[in-house]
């Protein structure tokens, strides 16, 4: 993280991110060292198996995962305060010289193409998130991790191809966050029952998946899924 504060200077005191690596490392620091924490508190503490510790790639990428959405939605938010976490390797394709040009009116549409493929390499993480919650066998610890995970996936549905994320802060809404909860809660109490070693796939999150197309565009097919 000290690398990333070092590219500051007094003209741009916040740095901006250039390529997917180094959004990558940046997301690391903040969220995805805090994942592999937890599994080491998960493992210690006895409520998981010793080897959760070890699952260092699956701990990286729910961190990384929760890290994104947020970046994600909060571009309106972060360009107004002069900050600028999404990496200039996707939004500079798309003909932008800085963050703040997304905002834009006249180029919301390139702007909305962008933001779609920060969608896409948010969700290169999910698989790995997902089969991190199949390794988890106590309930608490499993509700911990997939609760803010759901609500991610749903705020990346929410948010993808929708304008409003570049004049506002979208959020799931009250009643919504309940509809979230209340599968999220049908879906605990269906695994509580089955075997604790093996978990099945949150159903809520690829039925919020499964809806992101629903706003896409004619061009939406030319874009690159980010690997």
């Amino acid at each position: 993280m000290a690398d990333f504060a070092a590219l500051s200077t007094p003209e741009k005191p916040v740095a901006e991110v250039n390529t997917l690596d180094d959004y990558d490392l940046y997301c690391h620091y903040v969220a995805g060292l805090v994942g592999e924490g937890l599994s080491g508190i998960f493992a210690v503490s006895g409520k998981e198996r010793e080897w959760i510790a070890d699952q260092l790639t699956l701990s990286n990428s729910m961190g990384l995962l929760l890290q994104k959405t947020n970046i994600f939605r909060d571009i309106k938010e972060d360009v107004d305060e002069g900050r600028g976490f999404w990496p200039r390797a996707i939004w500079g394709k798309h003909g932008f010289n800085s963050m703040a040009e997304l905002l834009d009116p006249a180029r919301e549409k390139e702007a909305l193409f962008a933001s779609s493929e920060m969608v896409l390499d948010a969700l290169r993480h999910a698989v790995d998130a997902l089969d991190y919650l199949t390794l988890l066998r106590t309930q608490s610890v499993f509700n911990f991790v997939a609760i803010p995970a759901v609500m991610a996936i749903a705020t990346l549905e929410r948010c993808f191809m929708n304008p409003d994320i570049l004049k506002k802060n979208v959020k799931i809404r009250r009643g919504e966050a309940i509809r979230v909860s209340h599968q999220m809660h049908n879906l605990l109490t269906m695994l509580t029952s089955s075997s604790s070693t093996e978990r099945s796939t949150p159903e809520t999150s690829r039925t919020s998946s499964e809806s992101m197309p629903r706003r896409s565009t004619p061009r939406l097919h030319e874009m690159t899924l980010i690997s």
